[in-house]
């Protein structure tokens, strides 16, 4: 059997794994993983599916505990998957719809609709997947600075950055020329609400678990055993009388971001003011004082635990969170899909000592079963994309 090479048949692929980014305690792989680059395990990670690398393997795992870290075999060196260059070619998808839109966009997926602000816009317009994007592609154009100068210079209104966040039902991709952040509300409403109303990014008519049946609970049953394949199991169900057809991409030419600091019209404690921020030189004199002086206190709109459902897909940057080296510890990231990212970005620190998380997230990463042989629409592939052997076996030639 064979089928075509594709980056969402891994639920982790990335060119550049960095030299101080590491597997360890806690985290977990449910699903196919590879790095074109050096793969860093120590401690005791679980990674439930095989696992590839490229360039080369730093393996710190006891030999004691490797069948308890390896849970489908030990590491294989195989080829490197070719990363495109950007994501200019779902533009053309986005145009067929007029979905094309330039500067600061804020998306709330709610259902079939999704609900777009965009600039320094008042008005927060709806468009029905299912009616007005049937190539199911949004994209946003403009400035592509990535590396700013403090946290709330994302909020630019030239900047090519998408702020996302909701439930899905239907199939979607949306691509930024920028950078794409994840956040636990509703980005639309610009004003600070009291408590957290979303948890990232959900389908409406799809669940995962890693039992056929469904009877299992929790992140902990992101993947099961299958006795009689004696491999490790996942499946994506139909939930809230949906088709279990609902499928996300996001594809960003730089980095997609889990949200840490900061609100459109909030940036920090010290400086609430009525007006979106948009950075202007006049402002610079009036705002030393609050960035550098009087020091001020970032807001944290980050939740504990956040789920991500989708293909992420960071062509020239990473997948990570934003500051993940400031403030405490989180929670876990359950996302259910694929990361696809050129270097691989930190979602946290940890103690090499015993493996705790001392700042942001845990990493629990399941595959999408779905992605081997479906995909998020127009998501990018391989440029040497071609043919793979998944499964042979001898057979008898001869005629009966």
């Amino acid at each position: 059997k064979i089928r075509k090479k594709q980056f969402v048949h891994q639920v982790y692929v990335s060119e550049n794994d960095g030299s101080n980014i590491w597997w360890t305690s806690g985290d977990e792989c449910h699903g196919p993983y590879h790095t074109n680059g050096v793969l860093r395990v120590q401690k005791t990670p679980k990674f439930y599916d095989t696992v590839t690398y490229s360039d080369g393997i730093d393996d710190q795992v006891r030999t004691s505990n490797k069948e308890h870290v390896y849970l489908a075999g030990e590491p294989k060196k195989v080829e490197k998957l070719g990363f495109p260059k950007n994501n200019e070619d779902l533009k053309k998808w986005a145009e067929k719809d007029n979905m094309v839109f330039n500067g600061r966009t804020c998306i709330y997926l709610d259902g079939d609709n999704v609900k777009i602000r965009n600039g320094n816009s008042k008005e927060i317009k709806s468009y029905s997947i299912s009616q007005n994007i049937k190539n199911c592609v949004i994209y946003v154009e403009g400035n592509q600075k990535n590396e700013y100068r403090n946290f709330y210079d994302k909020f630019d209104l030239n900047a090519a950055n998408v702020f996302v966040s909701g439930t899905l039902n239907g199939k979607l991709t949306i691509a930024a020329e920028n950078n794409i952040y994840i956040t636990a509300i509703d980005p639309t409403i610009w004003d600070m609400p009291e408590y957290f109303t979303d948890k990232g990014i959900e389908y409406y008519g799809t669940k995962f678990n890693g039992k056929k049946d469904g009877t299992g609970t929790g992140s902990e049953e992101m993947s099961a055993l299958d006795s009689e394949k004696n491999i490790y199991t996942r499946y994506a169900l139909k939930k809230n009388g949906g088709d279990g057809k609902d499928m996300l991409g996001l594809v960003a030419n730089n980095d997609v971001m889990i949200m840490h600091y900061g609100w459109f019209k909030y940036k920090n404690e010290n400086d609430l003011d009525d007006e979106s921020y948009q950075y202007d030189w006049v402002k610079e004199h009036y705002l030393f004082w609050y960035r550098w002086v009087k020091v001020p206190k970032k807001i944290d709109v980050a939740p504990k635990d956040i789920i991500i459902d989708s293909a992420i897909f960071a062509v020239n940057g990473g997948f990570g969170f934003e500051d993940y080296d400031i403030g405490g510890s989180k929670g876990h990231i359950v996302l259910w899909g694929n990361i696809t990212q050129n270097k691989r970005k930190e979602v946290g620190t940890f103690n090499s000592n015993n493996g705790e998380n001392i700042t942001g997230y845990k990493k629990k990463y399941a595959h999408d079963p779905r992605m081997f042989y479906d995909y998020p629409p127009h998501i990018l592939e391989p440029t040497n994309v071609g043919w793979e052997v998944i499964e042979w076996k001898e057979i008898d030639a001869h005629l009966h």
